[in-house]
C-alpha cells in the first residue's frame, strides 16, 4: 500500500531524545534521526503528546477498524500533525484529516456511526456532535471524502489518492487510488505531508522531508515547486499563509 519507494517512520514513543535548550537540528540518516547543535532550528517535538479528547478520539477510529476494516491502514495526515510535532498537546487545530488505505472516506465514516449506535451508551452521547456522514460536496463527490463531527474535532475522511490536472484548472481533472507515497507527493508543502500512523502509533514522513523542514523551519513543495503551483496557483498565497503563521523561510524557488 506504500506505493513507490520507502518512507521514513518513527515511533511516537521513540523518536530519540527530546530536544534540549540548544538549537537542534534533526536530520535523516540511515532511516533514523540525528542531532547536531550546528543550526538554528525549531523545537520539534520528538514524540506525539497527545491530550485525553486526541486519545478518545485515536481509540474510536481504532476500535471501529479493528471490527469492521482489520486490513485497513488508518492514518491521520497534514496540518494536524505538523502542528502535533510544533506545539504537543497545544495544538491550535480541530482538523483531523484521516487517510485510508483500502476504503473510501465516505465507507469508513458511516463505518464510525454504525459502530457508535451500536456501541455507545446514552451517556456516551458527547462522543458524537454529528452522528452523520456527510459528503464534503463537489470535488468531495468525486472523491469519496465525508465529514463527521466528533469530540469537538471536524474529522475528514478520504482515501490515499494521486490527482491530475489539466492547464488552466485548479480543480483535478482525474483522482485515482495510490499509495502513501503518491498521496504525500502530491500534497502543497512537504510539512504537511507527515502522517500518523494509527495501526502503528508511527509518524511517517514519505517525502522523507517533511520533518527535517519542520526542524529547519522551510517551507518548499515535495515535488518541482513550478508545477505544483501550475496545477494549483493558490498554493502560492497558501504557502506564504504558512510562512507567515510559523515564522518559517520559504524556498526561494517558490517566489
Amino acid at each position: 500500500e506504500e506505493g513507490l519507494g520507502g518512507g521514513l517512520a518513527a515511533s511516537r514513543n521513540a523518536l530519540g531524545p527530546p530536544p534540549g535548550g540548544s538549537a537542534v537540528r534533526r536530520t535523516v540518516r540511515d532511516g533514523t534521526f540525528s542531532f547536531a547543535d550546528d543550526a538554528p532550528a525549531a523545537s520539534v517535538r520528538s514524540r506525539l503528546e497527545l491530550t485525553p479528547r486526541e486519545e478518545r478520539l485515536i481509540r474510536l477510529l481504532g476500535d471501529v477498524r479493528s471490527r469492521y476494516v482489520p486490513r485497513t491502514t488508518v492514518r491521520i495526515a497534514g496540518g494536524w500533525v505538523r502542528d502535533k510535532l510544533l506545539y504537543g498537546p497545544d495544538t491550535p487545530s480541530r482538523d483531523v484529516d484521516l487517510v485510508l488505505s483500502d476504503v473510501s472516506g465516505v465507507d469508513f465514516a458511516n463505518l464510525v456511526c454504525q459502530y457508535l449506535i451500536e456501541e455507545c451508551p446514552p451517556d456516551c452521547c458527547d462522543f458524537v456532535d454529528s452522528l452523520e456522514a456527510v459528503s464534503k460536496g463537489g470535488a468531495g463527490d468525486r472523491l469519496e471524502s465525508a465529514r463527521l463531527s466528533l469530540l469537538g474535532f471536524d474529522v475528514d475522511f478520504a482515501r490515499l489518492r494521486s490527482e491530475t490536472y489539466s492547464d488552466g484548472s485548479r480543480v483535478p481533472t482525474a483522482v485515482e487510488r495510490a499509495g502513501c507515497v503518491e498521496d504525500a507527493w502530491r500534497r502543497d508543502l512537504t510539512v504537511n505531508a507527515l502522517y500518523y500512523n494509527l495501526n502503528t502509533d508511527q509518524v511517517e514522513d514519505w517525502t522523507e522531508r517533511g520533518v527535517v523542514d519542520l526542524v529547519l523551519q522551510n517551507i518548499r513543495t515535495p515535488r518541482d515547486p513550478l508545477r505544483t503551483l501550475l496545477e494549483d496557483p493558490t498554493r502560492a498565497l497558501r504557502a506564504v499563509r504558512f510562512a507567515s503563521q510559523l515564522s518559517f523561510n520559504v524556498d526561494p524557488r517558490l517566489l
